[in-house]
Parts: C-alpha cells; structure tokens; sequence
C-alpha cells in the first residue's frame, strides 16, 4: 500500500522527483537482518546490473553503525521476484 512513510505519497513533489534521479536507493529489512532491495530489472545489461548492487551495496555500508566492528554481509544472494535466488558472496 502507498503510504508516506514508504515515499510512495509526497506533497512535494518537486524534491521527490530529484531524489529519484538523483538515485535515491530504498531497502526493507525483516526481522532476521536480511536486506530487500530491487537493483534492476530483466532488460538491464550485465554491467548496469553490477554498478546498481554495488551501489546498494555501498548505501548499505555507508549506513553501517560505528559499533560494528566486523563485517556487516555474511552473504550475499541474488534472487527473482518469482524464483531461487543465487549466492554471489
């Protein structure tokens, strides 16, 4: 559901629509520590796909807790929408 807290409702939608291209990267997280992102879509290229998990991947860490003194990804697994996802890490 769209809610404001998602972003998906603004009433400014001037500075929403710069944050989008400006690359404004959203994730959830579930209560087992697992990261949800979307980093692409089907029809992205190999190396458009790679530059946005790196991306993700570097939010993730820039977002990183000063407490945390070891390494913040044990795994990292790729997966479809509909389907079995795949360990890159």
């Amino acid at each position: 559901m769209p809610t404001p807290k998602t972003g998906t409702i603004t009433t400014d939608l001037k500075s929403t629509i710069e944050e989008i291209q400006k690359g404004r990267i959203e994730f959830k997280l579930d209560k087992t520590g697992n990261i949800h992102a979307g980093v692409g879509k089907l029809s992205f290229d190999d190396a458009k796909l790679v530059d946005n998990i790196n991306a993700v991947l570097n939010a993730v860490e820039a977002l990183k807790p000063v407490v945390i003194k070891n390494k913040l990804f044990k795994r990292v697994t790729i997966a479809p929408t509909m389907g079995p996802g795949i360990q890159i890490g």
